[in-house]
């Protein structure tokens, strides 16, 4: 069937919405199952957008009893609530934490999300910035003082890439590699 004839039928459209509606629905049933019963994890990341806005993102994992399958699933790209910060302008733990419960209460439900994040967070996982995993004012600290039970990880992502970039600066070898790059780099744009 062309484009033409789809543009002009939208049977072929209400289909469609039912069956995102109803995929919507069993993922948010299975997911709250599981909420109720298992322990989730969440990760987070932040970076700074092209039109230079800090974006907090989110996922969730869990275990899905009925599958028998760990699931990873929902991730949130949310402007960072410069509101909740110190300051009103900074990305700074108080509005991290805060876009991260946003971002829960906008999936779970608002009272939901803040059950779910006193009692069934196992883990949390972060960058090793200061702002998420420092001991006195962090995003870690606010996790901990929400479920006092949560287990605290700095992201085997952001070690492996400390420990490479401390190779770099340290490993003859990698110095050559890394420099070897470089001139590729600049053989390319300028060619």
């Amino acid at each position: 069937m062309g484009g033409g004839a789809y543009g002009n039928n939208t049977f072929y459209d209400d289909v469609i919405e039912l069956l995102g509606m109803y995929y919507e629905y069993e993922h948010s049933r299975v997911l709250m199952q599981s909420a109720e019963r298992s322990a989730l994890w969440f990760s987070g990341d932040g970076f700074k957008s092209i039109s230079n806005v800090e974006v907090e993102v989110m996922c969730v994992g869990w275990f899905d009893y009925e599958r028998h399958k760990s699931k990873v699933d929902y991730f949130y790209a949310s402007e960072v609530n410069y509101a909740a910060s110190e300051d009103g302008k900074s990305p700074d733990a108080p509005a991290i934490f805060s876009t991260q419960e946003l971002a829960i209460e906008s999936r779970f439900g608002i009272g939901e999300g803040r059950r779910i994040m006193s009692n069934s967070t196992a883990c949390v996982s972060f960058d090793g910035a200061g702002v998420m995993l420092g001991s006195k004012d962090s995003v870690a600290s606010r996790w901990m003082a929400s479920s006092p039970s949560v287990v605290v990880i700095h992201a085997i992502a952001h070690r492996l890439e400390s420990a490479y970039a401390g190779a770099c600066s340290e490993v003859p070898y990698m110095q050559l590699l890394g420099e070897l790059i470089y001139r590729g780099q600049q053989i390319t744009r300028t060619s």
